[in-house]
């Protein structure tokens, strides 16, 4: 893929929508009055999906939905069909629906497709307001009806009846509780000869047939079967069908929402049984399917409407969207870099640099949710714009000007580290506690806290250099054989790889008759990629304005951990030297059996890190006893432990896909409470561990060819 042509041509193609792709923008970063990208803000002369980047299993559920309508459409004996779209939280399920809305309104003249977005608007008024929006637009598209002045005629006289019907019947209902509530406000008057009339009209009110909802409800399917015979199709399309369902203790059931109307939804469950043409879709997370799998038998047994839903999902399609980009992110870092370059008066992008964060963003994001990998490609659009000068002065130049680079990281690394919850004390120590031997001096400390919350050092020196040498270890080892019990973090700048970097280290401390013991205590964090710290030179020019500083601080902070890993390096030192919560722990030995039973399943960084924060999080007893938790109340926690976990949102979402949280909104999170009552530390460590572990090795349960 040539980027910079893509770049162009996407640049070129909407150079005069602007003020629309601002507010798409603003969709994808999760800011502004809409949250999904609706036919309402987009011209009608474009589509949903143009601004959307499509997994295959997105295109599969758009292609099977309109092919299951087109089966209504032509077969007689078929009219009706389901399927249930999972995928996770931040999956952009909602904007999976509005573009099966709008994709269905362009490929077809004769569906009407209504969308509820919640509980609340599964009603007939509701459902009957968007029938006859749509089917007075439509009734003149379709030939069958419209080329035909007869039959034209005929239908518009039925069609008229039927909505009047509708319309008396809503009127009817409203007025009587219109009645009812004056009623009752009138009986706050003291007045006896009042209260008789009063009686009198409340006793005429309640012997009138009041018109329920379900009797609308029963009117409106009439319409829709009269509209059925003439070839229209319904797409009902039902969004947050999680909040329908929770599990107590062993049991599922229904929420006390959806119980509130559960005679309403048997009836729209059973809509098709009325000859009326339906197609139902069902957009939730794969908790859903995982609860209707397990959890079904009994589940059924409870009520009508759970037996309904039960042989609606049995037969349905189902199509699990893992809701990230997977190999489709570059596409998507393109598209969103050229819709930022326009919303912001066409600020310069180099494609180059797009090129280079591809491969980090490939690695890291692409499972991701698009909702977690969109915040974060947005994020460093932002960060480049505001760092794009020093990063061009600071690539051609540093390499001659190392010494000033290495003052102004040593000055702002404090600052740069507290963004990524890591605690970094500048001060200068000398290295030799005495100063009989050397008065040399190291550059600082790391600050990290006991399981007693006792502070714990762990001392820094910083090197930048375009070419690592041994002897720039000089210090450091002079450092720990000087001080026998201590460890030591030295963190480099320099282009140079990691293996080089111990091999150079280790010949020159072996060519000083170092012993072993005292370069095993060296611990490295290594930058090797001056891109990732090129852009200080840039904080000379922000220094002087406080607000400009911290915005240069933020960026640079965020571009460092990016292109630099810096944050996953402190935490594995943390691990390797018996700080950290969740020491790393070898393999055990196989036994006869096998392995051993007892022992924590082996995890990669990303679900160490998770582990970690929720063992600190338990061992501190942070956790609530509903397992609810503020996000802002987690990330506060992180900072002030130094946990070091920079992406909060990316280890939540990694928890909720085991079930170690069950719940994630904007503003919170639910713990399963599985993990939180554990008794002990090692318990939960264990759990998560093989929750983890399980997911990783079997999806069979949550899975669909």
């Amino acid at each position: 893929m040539n980027i910079y042509q893509e770049f162009k041509s996407i640049v070129n193609k909407y150079s005069y929508r602007e003020e629309n792709i601002k507010k798409i923008l603003n969709i994808f970063e999760g800011i502004g009055e809409n949250q999904i990208i609706s036919s309402d803000i987009i011209p009608n002369s474009l589509r949903i999906k143009e601004f959307l980047v499509l997994s295959d299993n997105i295109e599969r559920a758009l292609n099977i939905i309109h092919s299951k309508i087109r089966e209504i459409q032509q077969d007689d004996l078929i009219n009706s069909g389901s399927l249930f779209y999972f995928s996770q939280y931040g999956g952009s399920k909602t904007q999976f629906l509005n573009l099966v809305e709008n994709e269905t309104s362009l490929e077809f003249s004769n569906v009407i497709t209504i969308l509820f977005d919640d509980l609340y608007q599964i009603n007939p008024i509701n459902m009957f307001d968007k029938i006859f929006n749509q089917i007075i637009q439509l009734v003149s598209k379709i030939p069958k009806i419209s080329e035909d002045k007869i039959r034209y005629n005929d239908f518009s006289t039925e069609l008229r009846k039927y909505i009047g019907e509708i319309q008396v019947a809503i009127q009817q209902s409203n007025n009587l509780k219109q009645a009812e509530i004056l009623v009752e406000k009138l009986r706050r008057i003291r007045n006896p000869e009042l209260k008789v009339v009063l009686n009198e009209l409340d006793e005429l009110l309640h012997s009138t047939i009041l018109v329920d909802s379900l009797d609308i409800l029963n009117r409106v399917i009439t319409l829709m079967q009269y509209c059925s015979n003439f070839g229209f199709v319904f797409l009902f399309l039902f969004d947050e069908v999680d909040l329908w369902l929770e599990k107590k203790e062993d049991e599922l059931r229904f929420s006390n929402e959806f119980e509130n109307i559960s005679k309403l939804m048997k009836k729209v469950f059973e809509i098709s049984d009325n000859r009326v043409n339906i197609f139902m879709v069902f957009a939730c997370t794969d908790r859903v399917n995982f609860l209707l799998q397990t959890m079904q038998a009994r589940f059924e047994t409870t009520s009508p409407v759970a037996s309904r839903l039960n042989r609606i999902y049995n037969p349905s399609n189902k199509i699990l969207e893992p809701g990230n980009y997977g190999s489709k992110i570059e596409r998507a870092l393109i598209n969103l870099s050229a819709f930022y370059h326009l919303a912001n008066n066409r600020i310069e992008i180099d494609t180059e640099i797009i090129e280079k964060i591809i491969p980090k963003l490939s690695k890291n994001y692409n499972y991701l949710s698009r909702r977690i990998a969109n915040s974060k490609m947005i994020g460093l659009l932002k960060n480049y714009t505001l760092l794009s000068q020093p990063i061009k002065l600071g690539l051609r130049n540093w390499k001659s000007n190392t010494q000033q680079c290495g003052n102004l990281l040593q000055t702002h690394l404090p600052s740069i580290l507290n963004r990524l919850s890591i605690k970094f004390i500048r001060k200068d120590i000398f290295v030799d506690p005495n100063k009989s031997i050397s008065r040399d001096k190291i550059d600082g400390y790391f600050v990290n806290y006991s399981l007693e919350d006792k502070e714990i050092k762990t001392f820094v020196e910083i090197k930048v250099s375009k070419a690592f040498k041994g002897d720039k270890a000089y210090q450091t080892l002079q450092f720990l054989q000087l001080n026998k019990e201590k460890e030591l973090v030295l963190i480099v700048f320099s282009p140079i790889t990691i293996d080089n970097l111990h091999k150079a280290i280790n010949q020159y401390a072996e060519n000083e008759g170092y012993e072993k013991s005292v370069y095993e205590r060296l611990n490295i964090i290594l930058i090797d990629n001056p891109l990732a710290f090129c852009a200080i030179n840039g904080i000379s020019r922000v220094s002087s304005d406080s607000s400009k500083l911290a915005d240069f601080l933020d960026a640079f902070a965020n571009w460092l951990e990016f292109f630099g890993d810096f944050s996953s390096q402190f935490r594995e030192i943390k691990r390797k030297i018996g700080i950290d919560i969740t020491k790393k722990v070898p393999r055990p030995e196989p036994t006869e059996s096998g392995s051993d039973s007892t022992s924590i399943p082996e995890l990669n960084p990303d679900e160490q890190t998770s582990v970690n924060l929720l063992s600190n999080l338990y061992h501190r007893r942070k956790f609530t006893p509903s397992g609810r938790m503020n996000k802002t109340t987690i990330q506060k926690f992180i900072d002030d432990q130094s946990l070091g976990i920079a992406d909060l949102e990316k280890y939540l979402e990694l928890m909720e896909r085991v079930k170690i949280i069950e719940k994630i909104t904007n503003a919170q999170v639910v713990f399963s409470a599985d993990i939180i009552n554990l008794t002990s530390i090692e318990e939960l460590q264990k759990k998560s561990s093989n929750l983890f572990q399980r997911v990783r090795q079997n999806t069979g349960i949550n899975s669909f060819v």
